[in-house]
C-alpha cells in the first residue's frame, strides 16, 4: 500500500489504497461515461433548439433517455463511493472545501486517486497546475504549467483551482 501524507492520515483516520486498484479504474470509467452522457445530454438540447418539428419529439425522446441513464449512473456512482471506507473519507474532506459539490468530489476522486497522499505540490505537478521549469543548459526564465500524468482529466480540474488561471 502506498504511503499517505502523515498530517491528513492522521487527522482524518485515513486509509490508504492502490490508485491502480480495480475499484479506483471503474470509477474513472463510470465519470467517463458520465461525461459522455453529459456531451450527449447538451449536444441534443441544442439540436432541440433548431430541429425541425418533424424530428423534435425523437429528440425529446432521447433527451428522456439520457437524463434517465445519467441520473442511474449518479446512483451507481455515488453506491460505489459510500461503499468504500477510502473513498467516503475522502470525499468527506474534498467536499468540505466551499463550492465543492457532488460531481466535482466524485470528478476528483475518480481523476485524482492519489489525493490524500501527496503533498499539495505533489498533486499541483500531477495535474499541470505547478510551474515547471523547461530549462535547456544556461538559458532560463519564467516557469509554465504543463499537464503531466492526468491529461484525461476535465479541464476544469486545472482551471477551477489553478493559482495561475486567476493570475490571466
Amino acid at each position: 500500500m502506498p504511503r499517505c501524507w502523515p498530517g491528513l492520515a492522521k487527522r482524518y483516520s485515513l486509509l490508504c489504497g492502490p490508485f491502480g486498484s480495480e475499484e479506483s479504474r471503474a470509477l474513472e470509467a463510470l465519470l467517463s461515461r458520465r461525461r459522455q452522457l453529459v456531451e450527449m445530454l447538451t449536444a441534443e438540447k441544442q439540436r432541440l433548439q433548431r430541429a425541425p418539428a418533424v424530428v423534435q419529439a425523437g429528440i425529446r425522446e432521447h433527451i428522456r433517455w439520457l437524463e434517465e441513464e445519467l441520473a442511474v449512473l449518479e446512483k451507481e456512482l455515488q453506491a460505489r463511493i459510500e461503499s468504500s471506507p477510502l473513498w467516503r473519507a475522502k470525499e468527506r474532506i474534498v467536499r468540505s472545501v466551499p463550492g465543492v459539490g457532488k460531481v466535482v468530489s466524485m470528478t476528483l476522486l475518480g481523476h485524482l486517486p492519489e489525493i490524500g497522499t501527496l503533498t499539495r505540490s505533489s498533486i499541483g505537478a500531477l495535474v499541470g497546475v505547478a510551474p515547471m521549469n523547461w530549462d535547456s543548459g544556461a538559458s532560463g526564465g519564467a516557469g509554465t504549467s504543463v499537464a503531466a500524468e492526468h491529461q484525461s482529466a476535465p479541464p476544469f480540474i486545472w482551471q477551477r483551482w489553478s493559482p495561475l488561471a486567476t493570475i490571466r
